[in-house]
């Protein structure tokens, strides 16, 4: 049995709130100190023209006590209806945005979400309701959630060792820009053109393979090089879920993220999640200042534990 813990908003978004654990089949209790989470949608855009590519675009804002350490949100549509009844529930946006997002910067409060739904009937003025659930990663729901690396730059080019890294099939390995080989990583092959035949979608794949590997080249001709720590991922569940950097005190070190997606030479992923089977990722982290040898490193596993789920529901939204 669902245990509700409050509504909130009661103007056009009414936000219907319940907490449970991700568990299959098992409630988890709810305390009080986790609060309240609430939801509101912040913008609207319908994409509509003669081709497949019409759209609804609903970005929602959560925010609340509970998002405080959150460190990814998964938001699934279980019903989405605009005023005439007309379903406009995307499967296959679903489907492609089944993956946990993490949150960044990490403890952002309210926190983002973009549905991606299909459009309604031209004659619909507002969706009648968006119903569904947000689940929220909070690793201090299970210690095994979180592993935290001392000293880690003592270990910069070497894979970090430890066991519920290896149980979990994640490899993780750091490096320093200075360690990247620049004419290795940033080659653009002016010899393919005379190897391939010169068809049309095969100068285009040329064009586009060359374009994005010069990109990525400049991003890291960019880095500064004594205030940046480069991070090589390999998770094939997709479960790291949160980077984050730490003094001795447990003070988070603020810096700026550039995920730079599959290190392949090719370019794909550039600056997203890698679709590769081995779900390899080159991550960037730039700081304000040099960090101090001691920092630690705290990497966020995502487990089914823990994980807290929250049924939501949204009316009345006018539609542009």
């Amino acid at each position: 049995m669902k245990s509700p813990i409050g509504i909130v908003a009661k103007a056009a978004a009414k936000v219907k709130l319940a907490c449970m654990s991700a568990a299959v089949a098992t409630l988890m209790f709810c305390p009080a100190v986790l609060g309240q989470v609430e939801v509101t949608v912040d913008n609207v855009t319908d994409t509509r023209d003669d081709t497949f590519n019409s759209e609804l675009e609903i970005d929602l804002k959560l925010f609340g006590d509970m998002l405080v350490d959150a460190k990814a949100i998964r938001v699934t549509i279980d019903q989405a209806v605009d005023e005439t009844g007309n379903s406009i529930v995307n499967n296959e946006s679903e489907e492609s945005e089944s993956e946990f997002k993490e949150i960044y910067p990490p403890g952002e409060n309210p926190t983002r979400a973009t549905l991606t739904l299909k459009s309604p009937t031209r004659q619909a003025t507002t969706i009648k309701e968006i119903s569904g659930t947000v689940e929220i990663f909070i690793p201090d729901q299970n210690a095994k959630s979180t592993v935290t690396v001392k000293n880690f730059q003592e270990k910069i080019g070497v894979p970090i060792s430890n066991s519920v890294l290896k149980s979990s099939d994640i490899e993780v390995l750091i490096q320093k820009p200075e360690d990247i080989n620049q004419d290795e990583q940033c080659e653009v092959d002016q010899q393919t053109t005379q190897e391939e035949d010169f068809s049309m979608f095969s100068m285009i794949a040329l064009y586009q393979s060359n374009f994005l590997t010069a990109f990525k080249c400049s991003m890291f001709a960019s880095i500064p090089q004594d205030k940046s720590i480069i991070i090589l991922v390999k998770d094939v569940d997709s479960r790291l879920k949160g980077i984050e950097f730490a003094s001795e005190s447990g003070e988070v070190l603020e810096n700026t993220f550039v995920p730079m997606g599959s290190p392949e030479q090719d370019g794909s992923s550039i600056m997203g999640d890698s679709d590769s089977e081995e779900k390899e990722e080159l991550r960037v982290y730039i700081f304000e200042e040099k960090i101090p040898p001691q920092t630690r490193l705290n990497l966020y596993l995502l487990r089914a534990d823990s994980v807290v789920t929250v049924p939501f529901k949204v009316v009345d939204i006018p539609l542009p």
